[in-house]
């Protein structure tokens, strides 16, 4: 039978030690919610209309994260982001791209600009 080189213990803080053959584990979910969730008073309720426009404006910055952000970042948000990508190029290369026939551009202001009611044709690539 082989003995292992490791310690009977291993040391958690100068004060603190846990048994090497001891089973341990640590939750990242917090134990309680916060007090005043950012979500509002409704934050647990499946409601799909408060990311309309006219309703996101009223939450917080950061209430919807779907992949989040910095070091525990999700993985999949950069695979989603390449699968758009290769779908949208997949279309492109398949079909041309023109706007309906007589369209004048009218520019509104969101988060970012955006034309007013401009829609594209697409048209099958011989």
């Amino acid at each position: 039978m082989a003995t292992s080189a490791r310690p009977a213990t291993t040391p958690l803080s100068e004060t603190a030690a846990v048994p090497s053959s001891r089973a341990t584990g640590c939750s990242c979910w917090p134990c309680k919610p916060t007090a005043t969730p950012s979500g509002g008073p409704d934050h647990d309720e499946f409601d799909p209309d408060r990311f309309l426009p006219e309703n996101l404006r009223k939450l917080g910055t950061y209430v919807y994260k779907p992949f989040g952000t910095g070091e525990r970042a999700c993985i999949g948000g950069q695979f989603a982001y390449h699968e758009i990508l290769l779908a949208l190029t997949s279309i492109l290369h398949s079909f041309a791209l023109e706007p309906e026939p007589g369209y004048r551009l009218d520019v509104r202001k969101q988060i970012t600009l955006e034309p007013h009611r401009f829609r594209l044709e697409l048209h099958r690539r011989t």
